[in-house]
């Protein structure tokens, strides 16, 4: 998954509850090869886990990806430039070839 579609996932793409639920729970299952809490455990996978065990494997499939856009929102904000606001990528910001592409950076000059 990428930043952009963990954070679309974490916030609820649909704005369907159920929907969003069941986009998480696939994810999950996905990642983890384990049935997300509240559903149902297919037979041949019964016993497997306790429920209180899924749901701590839940709980800590959902902190890494809290943790995996904040990390791409940290890269973001020290991506903006200082002068303008403006969003560069990283390598760029404050330097020549920014400025150039940059209007309000082009002002201040």
């Amino acid at each position: 998954m990428t930043p952009l579609s963990i954070a679309l996932m974490l916030l609820g793409r649909t704005g369907h509850p159920i929907e969003d639920f069941e986009e998480r729970a696939e994810a999950f299952y996905r990642d983890t090869g384990v049935m997300a809490p509240g559903k149902s455990v297919p037979v041949a996978m019964g016993g497997q886990w306790t429920d209180e065990e899924r749901h701590d494997k839940f709980d800590a499939w959902w902190l890494a990806k809290k943790q995996e856009v904040r990390a791409v929102w940290r890269e973001l904000e020290a991506s903006r430039c200082d002068s303008c606001a403006e969003w560069f990528p990283r390598a760029e910001v404050n330097t020549v070839s920014h400025r150039s592409l940059c209007r309000g950076c082009e002002e201040r000059e």
